[in-house]
């Protein structure tokens, strides 16, 4: 193991997951993780960048970001650190990722499922 990258960090779960050429391997991760429900044949993955809205916003940067042929949104972040912060986190991600989705007019059950992980 000696000399290998750490898959847990950020940097190369990304490059690993979250990369075009790796597309595939990211479906078969993500199949396996849900159990096949839904079951993911195609993915495309999405910008990670989240720019903050506001002066003193928060800008954040996702590990990978795809959207399912279904048009489901999710969302994968590899947290190493127990800051007890995860379902915080987790959620401020999410509402990100759903912010200004509806049209005036639109019922809330017209928003996209999004699955965080």
């Amino acid at each position: 193991m000696v000399g290998l990258l750490n898959p847990s960090s950020d940097f190369v779960f990304a490059n690993l997951f979250g990369a075009e050429n790796h597309k595939k391997v990211l479906v078969c991760l993500l199949n396996s993780i849900l159990k096949g429900k839904p079951h993911i044949k195609k993915i495309t993955l999405l910008n990670l960048q989240h720019k903050k809205q506001r002066k003193n916003g928060k800008s954040t940067t996702l590990d990978v970001e795809a959207e399912f042929d279904d048009k489901a949104i999710i969302d994968i972040e590899i947290r190493c650190e127990r800051d007890g912060n995860l379902v915080n986190r987790a959620f401020y991600h999410q509402s990100r990722m759903t912010k200004e989705e509806l049209d005036s007019g639109q019922s809330y059950d017209s928003c996209l499922n999004v699955i965080s992980i």
